[in-house]
């Protein structure tokens, strides 16, 4: 997949609610032509998992799909085509026109078949070789065939990817944020023939926690396909395209719930239930059974622990007896109590997957046990190494070499139906510089490998700070094609730079990453890291008197990669963009401050630390941001808050 700035005219797309195609433009008032010459030979990449040459060799073509706001081609579907179709026939209608001016009719293929057109789906027209039985799901495909173009794929979603994938290789579309898209003005739209892609994904379940994922025509953009819990208003969400996978009920720390469990004194269940009770199987099993009656679209169901430890498990003798007898692991009682519902609820549900958590103290897969097809665990590595992947990761401790050891034998144990919940966000400050994209890049690498079934990645969710969609954007990518090199890798993020924040803006941007990615390449934290105590810490110069003062070489040097890349941006709404971005830097420099406070007791800096937290505070309000941190939203908070970050980690973890 190649991506490049094309230096056209360009319509920024605003897009709330249902308002298409604003005519805002952005980047100059004259449009010009694109010539797109693509035919791509089938990879090992592009064709993971297609088991059929989709196109046979032709005579080279010149296909003007459209010129001067006229075409002579028209969208066709199948006769019996459904709703979801039509409407993925109408987004590829209404991008055209964007692109070209040109307005395609749409008929159906009991129309008589002409020489010039956009099929859309599976067809009653020759030259459509996809073989929509043998490719996986959500594979897609564009091909040409003779001078018509076919946009196809495996399942709805497969020929949705389709018609995005086209417009954003071909037409040089993208799809940055919900509310923000790159569509070129183009004079003639041609393309040469023959051209075939075809694209499987890698994972079958793949999910984002992140800006922009909780909008589902964005998600179909991006080809991902969860659609987390159904049954909570919290993750409710509307497909914009079916075929997602989705929880019925609530998608973790289900068991509370199902076995209705009394809440604690804190409000909390930090308990388990017994799972060799009869009586609690069978409340639960009632429950599940409930959950999938009211959400007869869910193809997953969690019954997975509360939080708690290792000591919140029950202690009687049939429990002890049981884990003792099956390695040792906590997680036997887990893994054997959803077999049971899974194997009873089988041909009930039969396409439904039944899954429980590999977290904390059951991360330890048991032995002896045989587990059915339709039962899964999700596998969170909570406690790994941020900065660099499982199995890359140099650190000698117990808690990377346990993490390996488990999701090995969890692999082993389980084929294919080992599903991850991975982290990309530091819980305690969701404002540190995160502009690390090592360790997911190793990670999903590894998964691959493993044959994972499922990822999910969770970010900092609705509170967008820093870089946020940026890592939205990439991590949407990586999760479609985990093997991607770097060259592909840096040219998605210069692009979406170029884009989002503005052109020229790339290289001080990516430069101010680089910068924080050499400072923090031999270092090792977790998701809960706090910057100048375990990340980042600041750079501190301590005189013969004693005294000590903090380095600022290495914050002016941030600061100057933004003040460049401001300095290139004249656009308001990319310049507010920019310092969103930059308020991971104003953080980093708050809280090197207090730090100096703090642990120096340097009381030097409290004027400059306190000016800082009430312009951050102030910013962030302006701004939009809504979490300071996990559970720590930012009405919750006040001007004196952000006067004393480091108290944020000590009161609420």
């Amino acid at each position: 997949m190649g991506y490049h700035k094309n230096s056209i005219s360009a319509v920024c797309l605003s897009t709330p609610g249902n308002t298409r195609f604003p005519s805002r433009r952005s980047l100059g008032a004259q449009a010009v032509s694109l010539l797109v010459a693509v035919c791509i030979l089938f990879s090992s990449l592009l064709l993971s998992s297609c088991a059929q040459d989709p196109l046979d060799p032709q005579q080279e073509l010149t296909l003007v799909l459209a010129s001067e706001r006229q075409s002579d081609y028209r969208v066709i579907l199948s006769a019996d085509a459904d709703e979801e179709l039509c409407r993925i026939a109408e987004e590829f209608v209404s991008y055209f026109s964007a692109l070209t001016g040109a307005t395609l009719p749409v008929l159906r293929d009991d129309e008589p078949e002409s020489a010039k057109e956009i099929r859309i789906g599976k067809t009653n027209r020759a030259g459509d070789d996809f073989d929509y039985e043998i490719n996986k799901e959500d594979t897609f495909c564009y091909q040409t065939c003779g001078e018509s173009l076919l946009l196809t794929g495996a399942g709805n979603r497969g020929v949705a990817y389709a018609v995005y994938a086209f417009f954003e290789d071909v037409c040089g579309v993208r799809y940055y944020t919900p509310d923000y898209e790159y569509v070129p003005e183009l004079t003639v739209l041609s393309l040469k023939a023959p051209l075939a892609v075809v694209s499987a994904p890698v994972f079958t379940i793949r999910d984002l926690d992140g800006a922009g994922s909780t909008d589902p025509k964005w998600m179909v953009k991006m080809r991902l396909n969860g659609l987390q819990s159904l049954g909570s208003e919290r993750f409710r969400k509307t497909p914009f395209i079916g075929g997602g996978y989705g929880y019925a009920g609530w998608f973790v720390h289900t068991v509370a719930q199902l076995a209705e469990m009394e809440a604690g004194p804190n409000g909390y269940w930090d308990i388990q239930p017994c799972l060799t009770d009869e009586t609690v199987y069978q409340t639960v099993l009632k429950n599940v059974r409930n959950w999938l009656e009211e959400n007869p679209e869910a193809r997953l169901v969690s019954i997975s622990q509360n939080d708690g430890d290792k000591n919140s498990m029950c202690q009687c003798e049939r429990c002890r007896a049981f884990v003792a007898e099956h390695g040792d692991a906590e997680s036997a009682l887990w893994i054997y109590f959803v077999s049971r519902i899974a194997q009873e609820l089988k041909a009930e549900y039969p396409d439904v997957q039944f899954e429980t958590l590999a977290y904390t103290f059951t991360a330890k897969a048991p032995t002896g046990l045989s587990i059915p097809e339709n039962t899964a665990v999700r596998f969170a590595p909570l406690h790994a190494c941020m900065r660099h992947g499982i199995f890359t990761c140099t650190q000698d401790d117990s808690v990377t070499a346990e993490l390996r050891e488990n999701l090995v034998a969890w692999s082993e144990l389980l084929g294919g139906n080992v599903n991850i919940w991975d982290y990309d966000a530091f819980f305690s400050e969701y404002w540190s510089p995160n502009v690390n994209f090592s360790h997911l890049r190793e990670n999903l690498d590894s998964y691959a490998d493993l044959g994972v079934s499922g990822v999910f990645v969770q970010g900092d969710g609705s509170a967008s700070n820093g870089f946020s969609e940026l890592r939205a954007y990439l991590d949407a990518k990586l999760i479609w094609n985990p093997k991607m090199e770097d060259e592909e890798f840096f040219s998605l993020m210069r692009d979406f730079c170029e884009g989002y924040y503005g052109t020229g803006t790339s290289g001080p941007l990516m430069r101010y990453m680089d910068l924080i990615d050499e400072k923090t390449r031999d270092t090792h934290y977790t998701v809960y890291a706090h910057a100048t105590i375990d990340y980042l810490p600041c750079d501190v110069i301590e005189y013969d008197n004693g005294e000590k003062r903090l380095d600022m070489s290495f914050i002016n040097s941030l600061q100057s990669c933004f003040n460049k890349a401001e300095t290139e941006v004249s656009d308001p709404e990319q310049l507010l963009r920019l310092k969103k971005a930059r308020l991971q830097l104003q953080y980093y420099e708050l809280i090197c401050y207090h730090y100096m406070v703090d642990t120096c007791g340097n009381q030097s800096y409290v004027s400059a630390r306190n000016q800082l937290g009430s312009r951050l505070y102030t910013d962030a309000r302006e701004l939009g941001i809504s979490q300071l941190m996990e559970g720590y939203p930012l009405s919750k908070t006040t001007t004196e808050t952000w006067r004393h970050p480091l108290k944020w980690y000590q009161e609420t973890w």
